[in-house]
């Protein structure tokens, strides 16, 4: 055999065979770290555990100067399950110790699976040391999983079952990526570094698509070898989970990472974080409907609408997710963050912060909101669905629609898009038809008893409702507003297209409260009339 292995191995090669057994035995082999930071909030969201080899004679050895020929003679399975019990008694002694821990991934390779069955070893592991199963994730390449694809299916399967998560390591490295993703079942996929190494066009395009594709099969998305500041940016553009690389660290021994991870100002992410943020990354950001996944329909978004993620503590409210378009509209309004943002709407009257607070309310009760607004005379409509809480922290997904600046899409499309939205945003939207004498409720959500639909008296109806729905005080400013033979004249004359007043108006309650009234052209001779409650 010692002939054999000389024909293939150098004399050192070998000593790594036949020392094995002995340097597990003498603790020779020291766990090292390397962190994975959630792009988001850029915290310590895990660890991949690698090994160094303190050889007695050789000294500090690297992984690459071994593993090769311990696969060879199919002895790695006797480290890897060695490397796994010492990351299970390292998680025992930081929960004895009370100190914070994060899952820890592990690297499995095909001479494990051929070689033993894995997940009664780590079942037995686990239990030993008491770490629960959803705190180890294993990491399979796709080249095991190509070997032996019917051992794999029912292995990975059990992995998932007993609650562990299984991530697909170095995607886009082999030939059939996409054919493994289609049949096997992964929590997350590892993207190869290779894809980092030329940030060119092409490559960004790729690495766009890869990560659109995993958020849309419902996968977590790692991108390793990340190592500057261009890339960090990037990937966190394009909605990447979690980065790993020599950006945060290079892989190290526990205690002096951790240290290094202080210095850099990286903390540990908390059980609560893992689920709060488990539910953000579920989002594809980059996909033409981000809102499907939160409100269980698919309503595609137009290419260019801005979307943001904002998250809301308290009274203060922040960021964690901006594409470009939506950065372009802070910066038309002269703000550079959220809270600069939400000041400068209150500031130039676009809206009160009675509007903002009810807004961000509505969405974290009710679990959605939108809210209509003017911006040099451009109607904007925000839109913002919670997609995840926890405690008094709340984010959700954020976009604003200028439906002015679409106007040169057909009416038809313009219905098909956006009435719906709109109508939602209101009390009430009614059609007048001035020359016609005609006015129609188009939609209501108010207490007033009429008929949608249904074409009534233009004069009559507006008079009557000036008696019975409007304060006394503004009923004049109101018929002079509603009036039919001047209306279209005065839209016409207006610089922003349409014209707007407030009126005291009778809530369900009894009592009156300010509500604006919009009066918009929607072509021949027919006015649009939209109702709300008003800036106050």
């Amino acid at each position: 055999m010692i002939n054999d292995l000389r024909n293939i191995f150098s004399n050192k090669e070998i000593d790594f065979v036949f020392h094995l057994e002995k340097a597990i035995e003498k603790n020779e082999f020291e766990l090292y770290f390397q962190p994975i930071i959630h792009s988001i909030s850029g915290s310590l969201c895990g660890f991949e555990a690698l090994v160094r080899w303190h050889h007695p004679t050789l000294g500090f050895l690297t992984p690459p100067q071994f593993l090769i020929p311990l696969e060879e003679t199919r002895q790695i399975y006797h480290l890897d399950i060695h490397v796994i019990e010492k990351v299970c008694q390292w998680y025992e002694e930081q929960v004895n110790a009370g100190r914070p821990v994060v899952p820890v991934s592990v690297n499995l390779s095909r001479v494990d699976f051929e070689s033993t069955d894995m997940f009664r070893v780590i079942e037995a592991l686990t239990e030993k040391y008491h770490m629960p199963h959803s705190m180890l994730n294993i990491e399979i390449t796709e080249s095991a999983i190509s070997d032996n694809a019917d051992l794999m299916h029912t292995t990975i399967d059990r992995f998932r079952e007993a609650g562990h998560q299984v991530w697909m390591d170095d995607f886009g490295s082999g030939y059939s990526s996409l054919n493994t993703l289609k049949d096997f079942e992964f929590d997350q996929i590892k993207i190869d570094m290779c894809f980092l190494s030329d940030m060119s066009p092409r490559s960004k395009k790729i690495l766009r698509s890869m990560i659109s594709m995993a958020k849309d099969i419902s996968m977590i998305t790692l991108v390793e070898g990340v190592e500057t500041d261009e890339q960090v940016a990037f990937l966190r553009s394009i909605g990447c989970d979690r980065m790993q690389g020599y950006y945060y660290s290079k892989p190290l021994p526990y205690s002096p990472l951790v240290s290094h991870l202080t210095e850099k100002g990286i903390s540990f992410e908390s059980e609560e974080d893992r689920k709060y943020y488990h539910m953000i990354n579920r989002i594809n950001l980059l996909s033409p409907s981000p809102f499907s996944f939160v409100c269980g329909e698919v309503r595609h978004l137009d290419k260019g609408i801005p979307l943001a993620m904002l998250e809301v503590k308290g009274d203060e409210c922040s960021f964690i997710y901006i594409d470009d378009e939506f950065r372009e509209l802070l910066e038309f309004i002269g703000a550079s963050d959220a809270s600069g943002g939400i000041q400068r709407l209150i500031h130039f009257g676009i809206l009160s912060k009675k509007e903002i607070d009810t807004f961000l309310h509505d969405t974290i009760s009710k679990g959605e909101s939108k809210i209509t607004f003017n911006v040099n005379g451009d109607l904007c409509v925000a839109r913002a669905m919670l997609v995840s809480s926890r405690q008094d922290c709340y984010a959700m997904l954020l976009s604003v629609n200028n439906f002015t600046q679409r106007m040169d899409i057909s009416h038809e499309q313009l219905i098909d898009q956006s009435l719906m939205n709109i109508y939602s945003m209101y009390l009430r939207v009614s059609i007048l038809r001035p020359e016609k004498n005609e006015l129609i409720t188009v939609f209501k959500n108010d207490h007033y008893d009429l008929p949608v639909d249904e074409v009534f008296d233009y004069r009559k109806m507006t008079e009557r409702f000036a008696q019975i729905g409007v304060q006394q005080s503004d009923r004049i400013a109101y018929l002079d507003f509603i009036d039919p033979d001047t209306i279209e004249q005065r839209i016409m004359e207006s610089k922003n297209g349409f014209i707007n007043t407030k009126i005291m108006t009778l809530d369900e309650d009894g009592k009156y409260s300010k509500k604006m009234y919009l009066a918009v052209s929607a072509g021949n001779h027919e006015v649009t009339l939209l109702v709300r409650y008003a800036n106050l």
